[in-house]
């Protein structure tokens, strides 16, 4: 996931979101990925669930769990 949304930001996405059940301790990444992820500009959203996704204009909703 780390590697799509890496590739979305470079291509020009103005803003790029990770949503993750787990919390970032427990993330399923390795810490450079999600360091490396952190410092390109992706939003990390760890232990949320995603409630809501609009077509309309690509955004999806997070909560905290």
């Amino acid at each position: 996931m780390m590697d799509i949304s890496l590739s979305a930001l470079r291509m020009g996405a103005r803003e790029v979101g990770l949503v993750c059940l787990e919390q970032r301790h427990e993330m399923p990444a390795a810490l450079e990925e999600i360091e490396e992820a952190e410092t390109e500009g992706i939003i990390m959203h760890p232990g949320s669930d995603p409630i809501a996704c609009s077509g309309a204009t690509a955004k999806l909703s997070a909560w905290n769990a």
